[in-house]
């Protein structure tokens, strides 16, 4: 059995209520706990009962009578398709790519999420215990030289990669185009040189694919520019300076430099840039707005599951964006 630790509350919960009846413990009629017993029982808030919910009644396995309660409808509930999806951890970035998949795929599947977290050992486990147990198989890779063997256990027209392209292996998929992402989206917009002498790229962490990709695009986009370039790697985020324009690929780094530059009444956008990588709801609103380098996650589900759905063999290049708040 698979260790359903990793997996979306939501889905914790469907998979509760589709086993009880697989089981016989629920029958035809037969009144489901209320949100209030459920949320006791998985510990979650009752909002989230509330999302599982709705997803049964979408799928046609309960229905509600006001005042009354939640009602198994149907037994029988064989779906289309049982969807295997194996994310890197769950952020923000995730939930929006789960849900425009969700959405996209309606009430034709189920989706059983789960994480790896960049280790190998889990990502093998949860691979090998899943093989031949779906329809298909969405699967966001790291770069490891292990994981091509592993992603063999899946067949090539179940397997479907998403976010991270693998060189020298036959998939399809939606995936980011670290290397020349930021650049064109950059590239879209004047460079302010006027008030910017330096552009730095703050990251955290080993210098991998997915940095050195950017890095590279980065590095061009400076040449061209003609402006000086410094990549700043640690766990502690460079001193902010006026006069720098910063692209941070961290969220916790974001933090730092804005309370940096209120600290030292520094203000983005005119003393000092600050654009971050991968938007998100807070973003919008933060410091009156931050710029980002940004994908698109919900286009990235949409296509994936369209891609599914069309038993289609295409490897589509996910749209990027320069987002102006204001901070750059």
């Amino acid at each position: 059995m698979i260790d359903i630790s990793g997996v979306l509350k939501t889905e914790q919960i469907i998979q509760s209520v589709q086993e009880s009846v697989k089981k016989g413990e629920l029958k035809q009629n037969s009144r489901m706990p209320s949100i209030i017993q459920t949320a006791r029982k998985f510990h979650v808030a009752n909002e989230t009962v509330v999302k599982a919910y709705n997803r049964l009644k979408e799928l046609g396995i309960i229905s509600s009578i006001r005042g009354k309660g939640f009602y198994i409808t149907k037994t029988d509930f064989s779906v289309k398709r049982n969807i295997f999806v194996l994310f890197d951890a769950f952020t923000s970035y995730k939930e929006t790519l789960y849900n425009s998949m969700f959405d996209e795929l309606n009430a034709g599947a189920v989706l059983d999420v789960y994480f790896h977290h960049f280790n190998f050992h889990t990502f093998e486990s949860l691979i090998k215990e899943a093989a031949g147990k779906y329809t298909e198989y969405v699967i966001l890779p790291f770069y490891d030289k292990r994981v091509k063997s592993v992603l063999k256990h899946i067949p090539e027209e179940q397997l479907y990669l998403i976010d991270c392209f693998l060189h020298d292996f036959p998939c399809r998929g939606v995936f980011q185009d670290f290397k020349n992402d930021p650049y064109n989206a950059l590239s879209s917009v004047r460079f302010p040189g006027e008030k910017y002498r330096r552009f730095n790229f703050v990251y955290h962490g080993d210098c991998n694919y997915v940095v050195s990709s950017i890095m590279s695009g980065l590095k061009k986009y400076c040449e061209e520019q003609e402006v000086e370039f410094t990549f700043n790697d640690g766990i502690k985020c460079p001193e902010i300076e006026r006069g720098n324009a910063y692209l941070v690929l961290e969220d916790e780094h974001l933090v730092d430099l804005v309370l940096q530059a209120r600290a030292a009444k520094l203000k983005p956008g005119t003393d000092v840039g600050i654009i971050s990588y991968n938007d998100t709801a807070l973003k919008m609103i933060a410091e009156g707005g931050v710029s980002v380098v940004s994908t698109d996650f919900g286009q990235m589900g949409r296509d994936i599951s369209r891609l599914i759905m069309q038993k289609k063999k295409d490897c589509i290049i996910n749209p990027v964006m320069f987002i102006d708040r204001g901070s750059y």
